[in-house]
């Protein structure tokens, strides 16, 4: 909770996806760069099959991280402060960012609008400030011996969310239900819809 009131705090998230495996992601909350009881967690990608795909495991993790901060800040009273979140999607990253701005409008036929407008309510529920930064994925890989801290949370992430999916692919895909922090929840024929088109209504 002090990190996030002096603005030393940091999360970092990533997703994985298979095709016809729910997808999975992990994210993490540090006080700082030296803490090493981070705040951890793991969720399910929600959605069907057709729902499935990088960018939107991506949202997951973005929203898991969105997710951790409302709670300690609301189990703590916290009423300003900042957040540094990091993540290797920027595609996803850059769409969360949008969502912070309400100015700009969300439509319902946007890919994944439900994770979109998750992403939306909760960056309006904090009363703390999130600054996005990206970090480059796969470091180690690319043969990088020398993994700063953000390349390192990124490859601590990226391994677990792979690890829990494996544990999870037995498991049937997450119903579309109502997620925590979804204010329109669209439905054709009694069936949740994750977005929209005209051919759909």
């Amino acid at each position: 909770a002090g990190g996030i009131i002096q603005g030393t705090a940091r999360a970092v998230s990533d997703g994985s996806y298979k095709p016809g495996i729910v997808g999975t992601a992990a994210c993490l909350l540090a006080a700082d760069g030296q803490d090493k009881d981070c705040l951890k967690a793991l969720n399910l990608v929600p959605g069907w099959a057709d729902d499935q795909s990088p960018y939107r495991s991506e949202l997951t993790g973005i929203v898991g991280s969105l997710t951790l901060i409302l709670a300690l800040c609301h189990s703590f009273d916290i009423q300003e402060g900042s957040v540094t979140l990091a993540l290797d999607g920027e595609a996803a990253m850059k769409q969360a960012m949008v969502q912070a701005d309400k100015n700009i409008p969300l439509k319902v036929t946007q890919k994944h609008f439900d994770l979109l407008q998750v992403c939306r309510s909760l960056s309006r529920k904090l009363p703390v400030r999130i600054k996005w930064r990206w970090v480059e994925s796969h470091q180690r890989e690319k043969g990088v011996v020398s993994l700063d801290w953000w390349a390192q949370m990124n490859d601590w992430c990226d391994h677990n969310a792979k690890i829990f999916g494996k544990h999870c692919h037995t498991y049937p895909m997450v119903p579309r239900t109502k997620l925590f922090g979804e204010t329109v929840v669209i439905s054709v024929d009694g069936n949740k819809m994750s977005h929209t088109s005209v051919d759909d209504l």
